[in-house]
């Protein structure tokens, strides 16, 4: 499943330009008005300006946007695993961040946002949960102890929050 917050962002993104495109034709009607020839030639190259300035404020403003959703809900994970990626055959590594809204968010080891992709996962026992029919994540309350796999090959736990994991099972 896509993430639909990287496509929200990129359609405001887009719609703002262009936006400030169709605005930023009144600059140079306005120089015209205000000094004739002069202040229409003056306002084309406003006008260009006005439109590189905002697109480049637009797009870094969404890019900034984006980042800060996705380490929010980064650090809201109740349980982080890393692991080789077994299902495509190659050598990545991939980092699976589960959160206590049964949202998993997958990217690389690099935590690179704009390539995160969101899985959901689901219940499979009181104490077990999967994600993409080859994940599965299992906790051992008692001795506060993770254990998950990938197509049943091992992965690393990298970090646990154990009073969301507690919420998150007694749902």
């Amino acid at each position: 499943m896509q993430n639909d917050l990287l496509i929200y962002s990129d359609l405001f993104m887009v719609t703002a330009i262009v936006i400030v495109f169709l605005v930023s034709f009144a600059i140079p009607s306005y120089g015209y008005r205000r000094k004739r020839w002069k202040g229409f030639f003056i306002g084309i190259l406003v006008q260009f300006a006005v439109f590189i300035f905002g697109g480049v404020v637009i797009g870094f403003g969404s890019m900034l946007y984006v980042h800060y959703t996705v380490k929010k809900e980064l650090d809201g994970a109740m349980v982080t695993v890393r692991g080789t990626d077994v299902a495509r055959h190659r050598n990545d590594t991939l980092v699976w961040s589960l959160t206590p809204d049964e949202v998993c968010l997958v990217g690389n080891n690099n935590v690179n946002v704009r390539k995160r992709i969101y899985y959901d996962f689901i219940r499979l026992s009181p104490v077990s949960v999967g994600v993409e029919d080859r994940i599965v994540v299992k906790f051992d309350v008692k001795r506060k102890k993770v254990t998950a796999t990938d197509m049943d090959k091992p992965m690393e736990v990298v970090q646990v929050d154990w009073e969301k994991v507690n919420h998150y099972l007694n749902k």
